[in-house]
This record gives C-alpha cells, structure tokens and sequence, in this order.
C-alpha cells in the first residue's frame, strides 16, 4: 500500500485527474489501489475534457476519439458520452440543462468512422505512415464538419 502523503509530496496526485486518483480505497492515510474497467477508466479520465469539444481543434478531437477508444467502440463512447451528461446534470443549476456535447461529439466521431482507412493504407507500405495518414485522413473529415 501506498501512503497518501507519499504521493501529495512527491507531486504524483498533482499530476493526475482528480477523479482518477479517488479510485482508491482506505482510510486517508493509505491507498490500496483496485481493479476497474476500462470503461470506468476513460470515463474517469476523460469525462472532464469532454464538455470541451467546442474549444478543441480537429486534431485534437480525432486524438480524444483515439484516446477514448471511440473508433473501435462506438457504443462505448455512447455510453461515455452519457455518463458525462449524467455527471453534467448532477451539478446543481445543470440538472434540466441539455447536454449539447454529445451530439457534437457523435458527429466527429460519424465523420472519424467515416474515413475508409483501407483505402488510405493502400497507398503506403509503412506500418506508421499508414497510421499517420489515417489520423490526418480523419482530421480532414471532422474539419469538414466543424468548419475549420
């Protein structure tokens, strides 16, 4: 086990998301850390930045996309994106607010999924270029949605 103090002191808290840090049981003292899904993770992780789609620049959508996992499992990310609605209305002045992110973000990734990446790895041989190539492929494609 790991003692609280040991890692405000090292700065180890400081350098994660809170909610990330709070999965963790004991009694103030020590940590003892335990098993969650991935799913618990990317929310925990992830459910802060996503109200900000509207600040994001479309590289760094598609890397939210990715980072999620949200190409490889749509709904998944559906059930990302209610769980942040869930943690949005939850906050006092928010509760009949609508939660306008998620339709924004389902139109990246509809835009991401979009993207014939078979088609885009033909015209290269190299693992990485393939990769890169997709990347910027899908970064075009949400540009077009958002405009920029």
């Amino acid at each position: 086990m790991t003692k609280i103090q040991d890692l405000r002191v090292d700065g180890i808290l400081d350098q994660l998301p809170e909610s990330v840090t709070l999965f963790g049981r004991g009694n103030g003292i020590f940590l003892e850390p335990f098993a969650i899904s991935k799913e618990e993770e990317i929310v925990a992780r992830f459910h802060g930045k996503a109200g900000r789609v509207e600040e994001m620049r479309p590289g760094t959508l598609v890397q939210f996309l990715y980072d999620t996992d949200a190409i490889r499992q749509p709904e998944r990310f559906k059930e990302f994106l209610r769980a942040c609605e869930s943690d949005s209305r939850g906050r006092t002045g928010f509760e009949n607010k609508p939660y306008t992110y998620a339709a924004l973000w389902l139109k990246m990734l509809r835009a991401a999924m979009g993207v014939d990446a078979g088609a885009v790895a033909k015209r290269f041989d190299e693992p990485e270029k393939i990769k890169q190539a997709v990347f910027e492929a899908r970064v075009e494609a949400v540009k077009r949605v958002v405009g920029g």
